[in-house]
């Protein structure tokens, strides 16, 4: 019989790394990585990000494990919890290391434990603070306006996280007043900062971008605060961001600054009509009159770019900027004001400044719904893996509550990317087209090799290919993912493209269906594949359930 160790014999290593474990499996958050940001702010009112710890379990388990956890000092690190008497008891064991704190603060909070950890303020390595009301991050921060911070390397602060929705109504908030340094907090130099996230409308009044005293930032996140570039128009704006010598990532959440009455003159006026500048009006963004005479490099460092605003912002700050073909860009654009012209030519317009070129191809797009698309600098045919398809360059969402304006938008998104070099469209949803419209977008995409297509858009793009043979005279590979719900009128549809495109001399050279069941007689498949082997020389049948392969 296998001998058992006591608990209390454990080596003491080997304790450690189990209360290590407890302790940060317990944690509702990674204090490490600024992308959990969303989900901290979705549940961060809930009690369980305040309360005691249930890690503290260990200490009465035996002497033993409580002498070890009283003298491991990196145990007492995280301070998440609202409780003074307990702030106490984690700062005297937690020695001279560095802190990591994290405070939700609702409306009326008792502000005691905040203010015994911040009383360490020069140890503090993460700092995330969430408030209900701004004036209580400016109470318990305006003592540290000028104080250095040489531990800190991710701050994140958010002083309305709970009710920003309430704003647009609050009559006694002046988001557009112009803020002045009297009212900043956290102006003292963090050498080690790689982390800044700033959210909230009324941010610019306690932090502001400053390379000088971020040397070391890798990653920022602004979000719905426009004026957290203070004094920084958006003409300057990318000037601004070159100093971020380090810079990895950026995501602006309606955080570009606002254009200068003055930058109106510096780039072209397309059209000149008087919707269009009713629409400038309206967004305060003005549609420049002469040609941009310069445009700013991003940082070389920069991978991930990441914006979330109006087409009519985010055109504007494209004029001013070369995005790298290195640069991932994610971005979430809204339409829904302005003429349905000039939202069209500005999302064509930006659209168009984004590079394609041999060095960095949109070698495969993919429709994911009537709003959604994303772009991949990989292809391999018949693919089954995301990872095969390489680097995602491009991820675009378009917002419009307007679902009958889909091909209008549409077709201004990939009129404007470069699809010369896309060799494969991925089809996994789509809106309302008829014929004409579906021709129309999908037809700059003129040397695709293969369409890939959900069983969603199976019935709409397979109908396009049989009226369209002539759409993508390239085309030779075809992919179908099959539910089999109808599967008598899928394979129909699937014959009738085959052999219309073979008809006309544009036959399908390669076919590979994936169904994810096939609640039928294997006999059955062997029959489909067979008569689809009299239009395509190479078809293989992939089931999951049973699992199966058939073909050559």
């Amino acid at each position: 019989m296998a001998f058992i160790s006591p608990l209390q014999d454990f080596p003491v290593e080997l304790l450690c790394e189990i209360f290590h474990y407890y302790s940060a499996t317990e944690c509702p958050y990674s204090s490490r990585d600024i992308s959990d940001i969303d989900e901290i702010k979705v549940v961060a009112s809930r009690a369980e990000y305040q309360r005691t710890p249930r890690w503290l379990a260990v200490l009465l388990v035996c002497r033993t494990w409580y002498s070890v956890a009283i003298r491991h000092q990196p145990l007492w690190t995280r301070l998440d919890f609202n409780s003074a008497q307990l702030t106490k008891f984690f700062l005297a064991r937690a020695g001279s290391r560095p802190l990591d704190v994290a405070a939700f603060l609702p409306p009326n909070p008792n502000l005691d434990a905040i203010r015994l950890v911040l009383a360490e303020f020069q140890r503090i390595r993460t700092l995330l603070l969430f408030a209900c009301d701004p004036d209580d991050l400016i109470s318990i921060l305006e003592s540290y306006r000028f104080t250095s911070a040489p531990m800190l390397e991710m701050i994140m602060l958010n002083p309305d996280f709970s009710t920003s929705q309430e704003f647009d109504d609050d009559p006694t908030i002046d988001v557009d007043e112009s803020p002045d340094d009297s009212h900043h907090v956290l102006l003292g130099p963090m050498p080690r900062l790689q982390s800044l996230y700033a959210g909230g409308l009324r941010l610019s009044h306690m932090i502001s971008a400053r390379p000088d005293a971020y040397p070391c930032l890798r990653h920022l996140r602004v979000d719905g605060n426009w004026n957290f570039f203070l004094d920084i128009s958006l003409k300057w704006f990318p000037s601004e961001l070159q100093k971020f010598t380090r810079l990895e990532s950026l995501v602006l959440e309606i955080g570009l600054p606002e254009p200068f009455e003055e930058e109106s003159d510096e780039s072209e006026d397309e059209g000149g009509s008087e919707d269009q500048s009713h629409e400038d009006e309206e967004l305060h963004v003005r549609l420049p009159e002469k040609a941009v005479k310069r445009t700013f490099k991003l940082p070389d460092t920069l991978t991930m770019l990441e914006i979330i605003d109006d087409v009519a912002q985010i055109d504007v700050f494209f004029q001013y900027i070369d995005i790298l073909p290195s640069l991932m860009l994610r971005l979430k654009i809204w339409l829904n004001r302005g003429p349905l012209n000039v939202r069209a030519t500005r999302l064509h317009r930006l659209c168009s400044r984004i590079p394609v070129d041999t060095e960095a191809p949109l070698a495969v797009l993919a429709v994911h719904g009537m709003w959604h698309y994303m772009g991949w600098e990989g292809y391999v045919r018949h693919s089954l893996y995301g990872n095969d398809l390489g680097r995602c360059r491009l991820n675009i969402k378009l917002e419009d509550s307007e679902s009958s304006m889909y091909a209008l938008f549409a077709r201004a998104l990939t009129h404007g990317l470069d699809l010369r070099s896309t060799m494969c469209l991925i089809f996994e949803r789509l809106g309302p087209l008829d014929a004409s419209e579906f021709f129309s977008i999908f037809q700059p995409a003129e040397n695709v090799r293969e369409i890939r297509i959900g069983p969603r858009t199976l019935r709409q793009v397979l109908t396009m290919v049989s009226a369209f043979p002539a759409l993508w005279p390239a085309l030779d590979a075809v992919t179908v993912r099959m539910s089999c719900q109808y599967p008598n009128r899928d394979w129909s549809l699937l014959t009738e493209a085959l052999q219309s495109r073979k008809r006309q001399g544009m036959g399908i050279q390669s076919l590979q269906i994936l169904l994810n069941a096939w609640p039928h007689p294997h006999e059955a498949l062997y029959g489909e594949l067979m008569l689809l082997r009299r239009f395509v020389p190479t078809v293989i049948i992939l089931t999951k359930s049973p699992i199966l392969q058939l073909g050559n």
